[in-house]
């Protein structure tokens, strides 16, 4: 009998060893549970902070995007600045041309008249001098680069320069229209009186 207590104290103490070894693997098993649930918990800190970089990163793209924008528009109404200055430019720049023609041509009329004809007048001179500095600015402004230094003169003070050197031209012409004028009716009238007096001495003659 007492072989039979023995036998089962002995399988008794082998099951409580078994017990004791499951409950370990039990624990060791709990302990790997929470690490992955430690594990899983960073790669849900890793996702969240990973997506809060990519939103990050999309609303900066899209800033960059508007500014793109906005700097191609601005280049674009610069560029329509440009072409608005170099057609104002083209428009003085004919118009200086054509001035420049009419006060030649005045030149040459009045060297062909030099030698009966008064010296060209102060307000011709003054013109061609008005003429001579408005071509320099304007080859200067042509001359500079892009951005560079801003014209001190606005294309509304270049338009009034060119109409009022215009409106000079024309009354210096009207008034060399009437200095022609008086000129011919002199020449007119001392025609007559030469006739009259040669007409004079041949009745005195007979």
């Amino acid at each position: 009998m007492q072989d039979g207590l023995d036998r089962a104290s002995e399988e008794m103490q082998a099951m409580q060893e078994d017990v004791d070894k499951a409950n370990k693997e039990m624990q060791a098993m709990q302990h790997d549970l929470n690490k992955a649930d430690e594990y899983a918990k960073e790669l849900q800190d890793l996702d969240r902070a990973y997506q809060e970089d990519v939103d990050k990163a999309n609303e900066e793209i899209q800033a960059m995007q508007e500014d793109v924008d906005k700097a191609n528009k601005e280049m674009q109404a610069m560029q329509e600045d440009v072409d608005k200055a170099n057609e104002e430019m083209q428009f003085m720049q004919e118009n200086l041309d054509k001035a420049n023609e009419e006060m030649q041509a005045m030149q040459e009329d009045v060297d062909k008249k030099k030698a009966s004809a008064s010296p060209p007048s102060p307000e011709v001179e003054k013109l061609k001098g008005d003429n001579r500095l408005m071509r320099a600015e304007l080859q200067a402004r042509q001359a500079s680069p892009p951005g560079g230094a801003p014209s001190p003169q606005s294309p509304e003070t270049w338009v009034w320069r060119l109409r009022e050197m215009e409106r000079r031209l024309k009354e210096e012409r009207e008034a060399r229209l009437v200095d022609r004028s008086g000129a011919r009716q002199r020449i007119q009238e001392r025609d007559a009186e030469n006739r009259r007096l040669r007409e004079q001495l041949g009745g005195r003659a007979h």
